[in-house]
């Protein structure tokens, strides 16, 4: 089997997650929101915003649950062709709790569940992330920022297996 370029998760090793867990919670468990004194209202207005996020996530499985940490950073620039060196607007650091249930008895490694935090940690916090970010920019007197749709990361093609005679192979939309 050939390595996978870091970064890229496998996804049949999400898929074969997807098809036995159950979300159970999803949690707001940190938030940090800051808004420099030097980013008067409505600074960067005029000139283009630049957009930088981050994501990572942590998996850890229990006795019959599998909890994903998912942490999102993200930082807006305004001013000077918004490139890194342009003055920072607004950053905005917050951490979500997924709960999912496992069954009792699973056969699922470590591998299998940290490529399923990567992938569907983010897609099922991604709502509350862009609910959060925008309710906390109006919080912050700022202008609404929309934050783009999730984007499964590149991997391989997850195979779905279909109970037999039935489906239309296009997978049971737990995939992501």
């Amino acid at each position: 089997m050939a390595k996978k370029p870091v970064g890229e998760p496998d996804l049949s090793l999400v898929a074969a997650v997807a098809r036995v867990v159950e979300i159970a919670e999803v949690r707001l468990v940190y938030l940090e929101a800051k808004r420099p004194e030097a980013a008067e209202a409505g600074s960067g207005a005029q000139s283009p915003l630049s957009i930088e996020q981050n994501f990572r996530a942590d998996a850890k499985a229990e006795e019959r649950a599998l909890r994903v940490l998912a942490h999102f950073d993200l930082v807006l620039r305004g001013g000077e062709g918004a490139s890194k060196k342009a003055q920072e607007l607004v950053r905005l650091k917050a951490g979500f709790l997924l709960r999912y249930h496992l069954p009792a008895k699973h056969a699922l490694s470590p591998a299998h569940l940290e490529a399923f935090a990567q992938v569907n940690g983010a897609y099922n916090a991604w709502p509350y992330w862009r609910e959060l970010v925008q309710s906390t920019f109006a919080r912050m007197g700022l202008p609404p920022v929309t934050i783009p749709v999730f984007k499964v990361p590149r991997g391989e093609p997850a195979a779905v297996d279909e109970p037999s005679g039935k489906g239309n192979g296009k997978g049971n939309g737990k995939d992501h």
